[in-house]
């Protein structure tokens, strides 16, 4: 299980895309460049999907496009038969802070908690592939790590 972890941390490096793997990027973003993640594929094979949360202004706080991003390429990953397991990582100071209340300020309590507001933020619990949570700093609150395996 060390080595394991060893392995698995040496996948969680920051990640900096430059203008040459912005391809790679749009492969899995169906149309064009995330707004909120970084997503690369890494390992000696590239057979480790590797989404990288990105919003470190918000601390990577959980919003609604952050989280249609990480589903989309969770997807993508999940159907790409080259890749065997997913890691999820934050940035800079915080690996999520959890919900954007911003998101939140304008809904009433039932919008929020009894409707279908947060419906979208269980896909991460039905991928098949192992999904692990790479946390590092802040990681407030945060529902997305309990879903990872």
């Amino acid at each position: 299980m060390a080595v394991f972890c060893r392995s698995a941390a040496s996948l969680v490096k920051p990640v900096f895309l430059l203008p040459s793997t912005f391809a790679a990027v749009r492969h899995y973003s169906s149309g064009g460049q995330f707004q909120y993640i970084l997503v690369d594929k890494k390992g000696d094979n590239n057979n480790v999907g590797f989404i990288q949360l990105n919003r470190p202004k918000a601390l990577n706080a959980l919003c609604d496009g952050l989280i249609i991003e990480v589903n989309k390429a969770l997807d993508s990953f999940e159907q790409d038969s080259g890749v065997g397991a997913i890691v999820i990582t934050g940035s800079e100071r915080a690996f999520a802070a959890g919900a954007d209340i911003k998101e939140m300020q304008n809904r009433t309590f039932q919008e929020c908690y009894g409707g279908s507001f947060l419906s979208h933020w269980n896909k991460i619990s039905t991928v098949k592939k192992p999904v692990i949570a790479a946390v590092n700093g802040f990681a407030v609150s945060n529902e997305m790590i309990k879903f990872c395996k």
